[in-house]
């Protein structure tokens, strides 16, 4: 399991999303592939470093967002949505597609007006 010095930036903002969103240490834990410890180390430190921040300096920060859509769904995941006690039967799956497809991706940025 990751440590916490082994874990991407990336890896510590999930754990601190994940945790402000109210998920629990242990799930948090199994999202990113660490430790408990690492998920309790990383957002205690991120809370005394940030939790008394002003509005003054929230407003400083400019935040980002990125979708990607895929036109044809190539990138080999499986997306199904299914309802309670419904099973997945083989006669309605569809088959990969051997090439192609597109795929756009929309960078967004907010930043508060001065």
């Amino acid at each position: 399991m990751g440590k916490h010095k082994d874990l991407s930036e990336f890896d510590k903002d999930q754990i601190v999303m994940a945790r402000r969103l109210g998920q629990s240490i242990s799930k948090t834990a199994a999202l990113v592939g660490c430790s408990r410890s690492a998920v309790v180390s990383i957002y205690q430190k991120w809370r005394h470093e940030y939790q008394n921040w002003t509005t003054e300096q929230w407003k400083k920060v400019a935040w980002s967002d990125e979708s990607r859509f895929l036109l044809h769904h190539v990138d080999g995941r499986v997306r199904l949505r299914l309802l309670p006690g419904e099973h997945m039967a083989p006669g309605c799956t569809m088959g990969r597609r051997p090439a192609g497809g597109g795929r756009v991706t929309i960078i967004g940025l907010h930043r508060p007006s001065k």
